[in-house]
């Protein structure tokens, strides 16, 4: 249980943080009068505030609590335990008619 805490905790962390880099950055863009063609105006004005590093910040930390989230709440081993009996089935099915 903690550290399902722990993963939405860094899921959030990573959501209100991107979320604010992007917002400072726009706010920013809107008043750019040059920028680079190769990178555009937003990246532009999140390298110019300092924001770039937040915002690659804030996708780590999202994907990151997203993977203790899904790791803690046995998501995959379900999936995964419920297919395999459905393709255990249609191999045997699979045997009996082709072979």
């Amino acid at each position: 249980m903690k550290r399902m805490l722990m993963g939405g905790f860094l899921l959030m962390g990573g959501i209100l943080l991107y979320v604010g880099t992007a917002i400072a950055a726009a706010v920013y863009a809107s008043n750019l009068t040059f920028w680079e063609p190769a990178a555009g105006r937003f990246r532009t004005a999140l390298h110019e505030t300092g924001g770039a590093w937040a915002h690659g910040l804030a996708i780590g930390l999202a994907v990151i609590g997203l993977a203790i989230l899904v790791y803690e709440s046995r998501l995959l081993l379900g999936i995964i335990r419920r297919y395999s009996g459905v393709v255990k089935e249609r191999n045997a099915e699979f045997d009996r008619k082709y072979k």
